[in-house]
């Protein structure tokens, strides 16, 4: 199945070729569709970078284009990882054809490691640390939230650290635009631990409820608070 002409906002035909500019490396992380590479890009004086391999563009395209289009207009911001392009891989058959997204490769380690790496020796990290992450992400929310988007998937693994003390939020893979500030989104997403009790019952079939939920409180949905309790969760 072709993805052709299925984005509103992204333009495949636009996109430069992979071609032989990027090698990819270790895997960083994998999810569902996507998997994440250190690569190195050899036309930006070998830069290292993290490559987020997407691929089944046809059926993702509506995630795929709204990750895009966050990254290409907002990921500027110091809180996010800076965004170098989207390149097309082809091959010879479309349903192959994958995304490669290119972005700053944070050379420290995810939230969600350190603080694994952490509790293997007994440690906690200090409160004026944890403050310190907070405020940080809660910028990174603040700009996000101020032009109508909200991330959805707020959690310790997708908060990267850098080695220059740096906090940066990614992963945008189900973040998605609000027409406004009051608008409301009713799809059950996101990492089940971490996700606020709105969005787990936003859905008449939503995981984890005994009976359906009624018209009302389906109605309800859920908006950007859902990210701020989804930190606090983190904190």
């Amino acid at each position: 199945m072709s993805y052709y002409g299925k984005s509103l906002y992204l333009d495949f035909n636009t996109l430069p070729n992979v071609d032989r500019r990027f090698s990819l490396g270790r895997i960083l992380a994998r999810g569902t569709s996507a998997t994440i590479y250190h690569g190195v890009d050899r036309e930006a004086g070998d830069r290292m970078v993290a490559v987020k391999v997407l691929k089944n563009l046809a059926e993702n395209v509506e995630f795929i284009e709204e990750e895009y289009r966050i990254f290409k207009n907002l990921s500027r911001h110091g809180n996010f990882p800076t965004f170098y392009g989207g390149f097309l891989n082809k091959f010879d058959k479309a349903d192959k054809d994958e995304l490669w997204l290119v972005m700053e490769q944070c050379e420290g380690s995810s939230l969600g490691d350190l603080l694994y790496n952490m509790g293997l020796k007994s440690r906690k990290l200090s409160e004026p640390l944890i403050g310190y992450i907070v405020r940080e992400l809660l910028n990174a929310l603040s700009y996000l939230h101020m032009n109508h988007i909200i991330h959805r998937d707020v959690k310790a693994s997708n908060v990267l650290l850098t080695l220059d003390g740096g906090v940066k939020l990614s992963d945008f893979g189900f973040a998605r635009h609000l027409k406004h500030t009051m608008s409301r989104r009713s799809t059950s997403i996101g990492s089940p631990h971490w996700m606020a009790p709105e969005v787990i019952t936003s859905s008449p079939n939503a995981p984890g409820t005994l009976e359906p939920l009624d018209d009302d409180e389906v109605r309800k949905g859920y908006d950007h608070h859902c990210d701020v309790w989804s930190l606090g969760n983190n904190a």
